[in-house]
């Protein structure tokens, strides 16, 4: 999903920029720390960033994945065949991803390195909503045993918001 290597596997960043990025994501303490690595080694901007841009850029990676995934949902119910149980997951599951999107998006607008210590940055509780709303969609999926193979992309998405998170954390301390 998120690679780092072009078409003739050479790194679009460098190799100390690369460096930056392992290091960054391992000093957050990143619970998916390969997918920090990936996903921020394929921003584009990476190498001209300083380590308090890369919660930013995590937030809109998150974004743009989510915004993928719900258009994905979107066509997907677009189908006709699809029986009425599937019908309402994919429903309930939009719902959630539309949710999630607004949430990511009012973390990046709130985002701020200088928050009040104690009252901490807005943008941690905005991501936390929005992992819950994924997560919820990720849920209904599996008990309900619909679109399988979509799954695994909406722990991926859940994953890529907690990314997000660590770095704000760790970009607060």
């Amino acid at each position: 999903m998120f690679s780092c290597l072009g078409a003739e596997g050479h790194s679009h960043v460098q190799d100390t920029t690369l460096q930056n990025v392992k290091d960054e994501c391992y000093g957050a303490g990143a619970t998916y720390y390969d997918l920090c690595v990936s996903s921020l080694s394929s921003e584009p901007r990476i190498s001209k960033a300083g380590f308090a841009d890369f919660p930013s850029f995590s937030m809109n990676i998150s974004l743009e994945n989510a915004t993928s995934i719900r258009s994905n949902l979107k066509k997907i119910l677009k189908n006709r065949s699809i029986d009425a149980a599937t019908k309402e997951t994919i429903e309930l599951c939009i719902k959630k991803f539309d949710m999630a999107i607004d949430n990511v998006r009012s973390a990046i607008s709130s985002f701020s390195l200088l928050v009040d210590p104690i009252e901490g940055s807005p943008a941690i509780s905005f991501l936390i909503s929005a992992q819950e709303n994924v997560t919820i969609c990720q849920q209904q999926l599996k008990s309900r045993g619909v679109l399988p193979a979509l799954v695994p992309k909406l722990e991926i998405s859940s994953h890529l918001i907690h990314t997000a998170y660590d770095l704000i954390m760790y970009a607060l301390i």
